[in-house]
């Protein structure tokens, strides 16, 4: 047994009791699923098992799919269940009534119907409903093409005993909702990145923003320290230009010059001077020997005369006796 599709119109309509209707009568929906109520081709399946025709705006009642015309899908016609089809009127009040109306000529199809008022008297009631039906699916023009389901009245899939679940063959409004379903099935499924791989890809680029930070703050360290580097080195540099050199005493700053006596002082001390102190006897020079050596020693300490006559100074003094 293949899948039945809901959203197709199949099978044979019946205008009664094994009495076959015309083939532009269309089930309101596959019959293959359970019997249906009949309309004609292009016309809209209405609530309480009534049609409407829009070309000659005409709503009516006209058979079902069951050839023994038992089903509940089936129109009660009343006492015109004989005709093919037959036209309705509703009647204002309370009662909510649609009236049914006799066809003169019986038409097999729709044509331009009969005068349909609400008798006063005895009246043909077909069935109770609001002023306004719903739509409930609207036919195709050829038995096996798509139809149209009306909000609200989408069936939902079925399945036979051997086969998985129908689906609808129709591109139109009615079967977009089935549509949208797998849609939302398809997006959870294989659609998109999971949620591994955003994480993945989250903490790839954390990873890589750090080394990137990394290596320019090492840049920054290595920069910083070349220029300390040579700050140090010119200051060096500057500092040795204007230095004096240490001293050969290892005192900073001291001149050399000044560091030791002048060998050239050959006057600095007095043999007889130093003897006689050494050894602790009084001296014997005399008054005039004395005055003598006070003269050549303020004559060493003062500046020399440039005169001639100063070098030729006699040097005869009485000379100390030494000792022993």
């Amino acid at each position: 047994m293949s899948n039945l599709n809901a959203f197709i119109s199949n099978g044979t309509c019946y205008s009664g009791r094994d009495d076959e209707a015309d083939p532009l009568m269309l089930p309101c929906g596959n019959a293959g699923l359970g019997h249906k109520t009949c309309c004609q081709a292009g016309d809209m399946c209405l609530s309480s098992h009534a049609c409407f025709n829009g070309k000659f705006g005409i709503t009516y009642l006209s058979g079902c799919s069951d050839p023994e015309y038992k089903d509940e899908s089936c129109p009660d016609k009343g006492a015109f269940d004989g005709q093919p089809w037959t036209g309705l009127v509703y009647c204002n009040g309370t009662s909510n009534q649609w009236v049914a109306c006799s066809q003169s000529s019986r038409p097999e199809t729709l044509t331009s119907a009969d005068h349909c008022f609400c008798p006063s008297t005895s009246r043909t009631v077909a069935f109770t409903d609001a002023s306004i039906l719903e739509n409930v699916v609207q036919l195709p023009t050829a038995s096996g093409q798509s139809v149209i389901w009306q909000p609200g009245h989408v069936p939902s899939p079925t399945t036979d005993s051997s086969g998985p679940s129908t689906s609808a063959t129709s591109g139109d409004a009615a079967p977009s909702q089935t549509d949208g379903a797998d849609l939302g099935d398809n997006s959870s499924g294989g659609g998109g990145l999971s949620v591994g791989a955003k994480a993945g890809i989250g903490v790839g680029v954390s990873v890589g923003a750090i080394a990137v930070f990394a290596v320019l703050a090492l840049l920054f360290l290595r920069r910083r320290r070349k220029d300390d580097e040579n700050k140090s080195k010119a200051e060096l540099e500057s500092s040795g230009d204007g230095s004096v050199a240490p001293g050969p005493f290892g005192a900073p700053g001291t001149p050399g010059s000044l560091a030791a006596p002048s060998e050239l002082e050959s006057r600095g001390a007095r043999p007889w001077s130093m003897r006689s102190e050494l050894d602790g006897t009084a001296s014997t020079v005399t008054p005039a020997a004395a005055k003598r050596e006070s003269n050549l020693r303020h004559s060493d300490s003062a500046t020399p005369d440039p005169q001639p006559y100063a070098a030729a100074e006699p040097r005869n003094g009485p000379i100390a006796e030494l000792p022993g």
